[in-house]
């Protein structure tokens, strides 16, 4: 690295919304020879003058008022590639609390510099970071092109000419093996690193490494040391909640998780993760506040996506059907409602649904979770008919919500026709919504077995001729998929042969075939099914013709 640096043929820019500390920056470079400094007071001003200049350094102030922070703002200059892979950018602060620096070094900027800062410190920061930032541009540009084989090559070369930058170029050629999924030759390069020095980047990939062989307790053993050497190692806290999560150990999941967070609150995938593993561990209030916590992270990024809205609104529901308390489901209830009503506001921002019937949909999965399976599966077979498909497919936005209601009624072979529906559609679908329909089918996967059980020995009495006892079994499959239709159906053959063979107790019979009429009654069929439901209709319309003459 050249100690020889000068500011005054570097495009620079400086992105504050406090003048003062404008003109003292600006002050600062010019007294060391700059020569083009442009000022941006706001997220949107320093977007597009980016998009004009490749700025060579980029000073970005944290706290920007109003509109996307400096974190944000950075995030997003990376994502558009408005950032040259040659370029320095800075991040600037007043602020030294830790869950600030995590956060902030979490994106990786070129550097961090907490205000105040005397220009000598400036000038010796950014010629540090300008000169290791040059040496290593031809893997930054590798890396920049996702060219991982080339950065690979690149990397292993500096470490064989700059021994200065051993330490940052073995991470990064760690982070490269990890990313090309090398495991085998990372873990003998990493046992290589921490035999000579346990540094805590190794002990943490040796953690991952560690995670992705299954092998869960060692791995938060290399979690753990990382820690004890630094209680702000992020990842490590992510690594040991993963481990302890795939372990079935939720409730240590959920501390660990709950430490990370308290030192890096600023992550969206984070706070999903401790959405979920709160609601594994029923503090559902908790995982409201998460999921409520990456709508208020993402609503003045460039992450925007009204899909956080709709997870939330999810989230909720999904925490109405567990709630076993009635009061606490009335509130959840009242907060899922109010939800969707400030959802139904930004409806402007959807893509692909339309805000009427994601409120259909909520408001069908709230009666089934408070019991009104009938109204769930009515106001949901409204909804599908709107689409004019005689298979009722629903647009792909709605697909996990179809999904997990029908799971819930007991529709599990419409359940199936939707999940089936994301694979050949190819419906590409969030990490929420994925674990959303995992968490449906997994907590249905019981019931559909017993159902599936239940039906079958029904069958089997009722090719005996014993109405009774089919009768009884196919009511118990109700009881657990209350609006099954092919359970419905085949109580219904049962009760119609219990009318023709016990005229005694017909009008019984007759009540109770009537009321399970109301699973299947005015709702969409498959073909094979619609073809049963008419002929049994057929034949109990016959007996209640027959006795009505009487």
């Amino acid at each position: 690295m050249s100690s020889e640096f000068s500011f005054s043929d570097k495009n620079i820019l400086i992105v504050e919304d406090q003048k003062p500390f404008q003109v003292m920056l600006k002050g600062m470079l010019k007294n060391m020879g700059a020569g083009t400094v442009h000022l941006s007071s706001n997220g949107e001003q320093a977007i597009s003058r980016c998009t004009e200049i490749p700025y060579d350094l980029i000073f970005i102030d944290y706290n920007l008022g109003t509109g996307r922070n400096g974190r944000q703002l950075y995030e997003e200059l990376k994502d558009r590639k408005l950032i040259p892979s040659h370029n320095i950018s800075v991040l600037v602060t007043g602020e030294a609390q830790s869950t600030m620096v995590v956060g902030a070094l979490e994106v990786n900027p070129d550097d961090y510099i907490v205000k105040p800062f005397s220009q000598n410190l400036l000038k010796q920061r950014v010629s540090r970071a300008w000169g290791k930032k040059q040496t290593l541009l031809p893997m930054f540009e590798a890396l920049e092109n996702n060219d991982l084989s080339t950065a690979l090559n690149a990397v292993n070369q500096l470490l064989e000419t700059q021994p200065r930058l051993k330490s940052v170029c073995q991470k990064y050629k760690a982070d490269i093996l990890y990313k090309l999924r090398k495991n085998d030759v990372l873990e003998v390069f990493l046992d290589e690193v921490l035999a000579n020095k346990r540094v805590n980047w190794a002990l943490i990939y040796k953690a991952r490494v560690l995670r992705d062989r299954t092998k869960y307790m060692a791995a938060i053993k290399f979690g753990k040391e990382a820690v004890m050497q630094s209680k702000l190692s992020i990842e490590a806290y992510d690594v040991i909640t993963d481990c302890y999560l795939l372990n079935n150990q939720v409730k240590p999941a959920y501390d660990w998780i709950r430490s990370g967070i308290e030192k890096s609150p600023f992550s969206v995938p984070r706070q999903y993760k401790l959405s979920a593993i709160a609601k594994l561990n029923k503090d559902f209030e908790a995982s409201i506040k998460a999921c409520s916590q990456v709508v208020d992270l993402t609503s003045k990024s460039f992450k925007k996506d009204f899909r956080h809205l709709l997870n939330h609104i999810r989230n909720i529901i999904d925490i109405c059907e567990l709630e076993p308390d009635q009061n606490r489901k009335r509130k959840f209830n009242q907060e899922a409602v109010f939800a969707i009503q400030k959802s139904k506001q930004e409806s402007g921002t959807f893509s692909g649904i339309k805000a009427d019937d994601f409120e259909q949909i909520c408001m069908a999965r709230l009666d089934s979770a408070n019991g009104l399976n009938y109204k769930a599966k009515r106001s949901f077979f409204d909804l599908s008919q709107r689409y004019g498909d005689k298979d009722f497919h629903m647009p792909s936005e709605l697909l996990a919500d179809s999904i997990s209601l029908m799971y819930k009624i007991g529709e599990y072979d419409k359940a199936e026709d939707y999940s089936n529906q994301i694979g050949t559609s190819q419906v590409e679908l969030d990490d929420f919504t994925k674990d959303m329909i995992k968490q449906a089918k997994k907590s249905a996967a019981s019931n559909m077995k017993t159902v599936s059980s239940l039906n079958k020995l029904g069958i089997d009495e009722f090719k005996k001729g014993n109405f009774h006892q089919a009768n009884k079994l196919f009511e118990d499959a109700l009881e657990i998929a209350p609006m099954n239709t092919g359970s419905a159906l085949n109580q219904i053959q049962a009760l119609i042969s219990l009318i023709e063979h016990e005229p005694e107790e017909r009008w019984k019979h007759i009540d109770k075939c009537k009321h399970v009429y109301r699973i299947i009654e005015g709702m969409p069929l498959s073909d094979g099914h619609a073809k049963r439901a008419n002929d049994l209709d057929q034949k109990f319309q016959a007996l209640l013709n027959k006795e009505t003459k009487k």
